[in-house]
């Protein structure tokens, strides 16, 4: 989930605030990248809000332009009545609220309750908004990961070869002889370890994971259930009705007890594993010094607020908010009300107060 530092905020026909889905994209990117382009961005109410520090330089090189970025957002905030910094913290708002309300759809769509999780935010802006984005959901943890600017590429980098093998299974569950779905899942199973094969994935880095397309008997749709690889037949249809059961109920709110539940398809995911690098354990710093002090934008009035470089941040490191952490690809922002600790691989958790 995410909302691009390029998005362009502008006043629509009715007088509202909008920030997207029109963005600058990259080049000629936000005002402050002095590329040419005149309308004000995300990135560029983050800067005048002082969350991302005037003096940082974007993947270590690129200066920022905070008089550009003024500029821009002064020739929209009339419109609305606003000052500058009003304007800049409403982009702010209603970028966080867009991407809150996409987190509400996957999760809540899933019978997920997002509160029960603790949010991961990656990317070179992510951590700008996770804080305020996990108040928005009620949430109380946020995750910020070692070198968060490249974690998708480093996860493509360590994911593991996958392949999924499917084949129509129609059936109903209490019908089914176990060597019947013995045999079929073995018929998966192989065709899934011949296509890792075909990768040069050898044969003891392969895992299977088997599951079953199953639903209510005439229902249209399915709920995809997952049990071990390992596990025999017979024990697998006499666990699939209360697993499939409980599934149902995450997901919808409801379950049929007592109704028919018919396969309807078989699945085998199997997946080559690829050798994974021993994690860093950082030295213990627990009290690093600020390279700088700035003011930051909290509860409508600017706050004098610590900066950090990443990198002098230490296993049992704790900073109270307000601070912002400074890398070469990511700016973390770490309001009042919250704390970072960092723990010995170096991940930073930001824990909301209770208080």
């Amino acid at each position: 989930v995410g909302a691009g530092g390029g998005s362009i905020a502008h006043v629509d026909s009715g007088g509202l605030l909008k920030v997207g889905p029109r963005s600058a994209g990259a080049h000629p990117g936000p005002v402050c990248y002095g590329l040419g382009n005149a309308e004000p961005t995300v990135t560029d109410a983050n800067l005048a809000l002082g969350r991302l520090p005037a003096a940082a330089r974007l993947g270590g090189g690129l200066a920022l332009d905070l008089d550009a970025a003024h500029a821009a957002l002064d020739a929209v905030a009339p419109e609305l009545g606003l000052d500058r910094a009003r304007l800049a913290a409403g982009i702010v708002a209603v970028a966080d609220s867009a991407m809150a309300n996409a987190i509400r759809e996957i999760t809540v769509r899933r019978g997920i309750d997002p509160r029960d999780f603790a949010l991961v935010a990656f990317g070179g802006a992510g951590p700008l908004h996770a804080a305020a984005i996990a108040e928005e959901l009620d949430l109380q943890r946020v995750v910020v990961p070692a070198d968060p600017g490249v974690l998708s590429a480093w996860g493509m980098l360590q994911s593991d070869t996958r392949h999924d093998a499917v084949s129509s299974f129609f059936a109903r569950v209490a019908d089914v002889d176990p060597d019947t779905l013995g045999g079929a899942l073995a018929d998966l199973a192989e065709r899934a370890r011949l296509m890792l094969k075909e990768d040069g994935v050898e044969a003891d880095a392969i895992a299977l994971e088997p599951s079953a397309d199953l639903r209510y008997a005439g229902q249209e749709y399915t709920v995809t259930v997952g049990f071990a690889a390992g596990e025999a037949p017979g024990g697998v249809l006499a666990t699939l009705p209360d697993a499939f059961a409980d599934a149902h109920k995450a997901r919808y709110g409801h379950n049929n007890p007592g109704e028919a539940i018919e396969f309807v398809n078989l699945r085998m995911t199997a997946y080559g594993r690829v050798p994974r690098p021993a994690r860093q354990t950082l030295a213990v710093r627990p009290h690093p010094e600020p390279i700088a002090t700035g003011e930051t934008w909290f509860d409508g009035q600017f706050w004098p607020t610590p900066v950090y470089r990443r990198e002098q941040l230490g296993s049992g490191t704790r900073l109270d908010g307000p601070a912002v952490i400074l890398e070469d690809a990511c700016t973390v922002l770490v309001p009042p009300d919250w704390a970072l600790s960092t723990s010995p691989p170096g991940h930073l958790i930001l824990t909301r107060s209770l208080g």
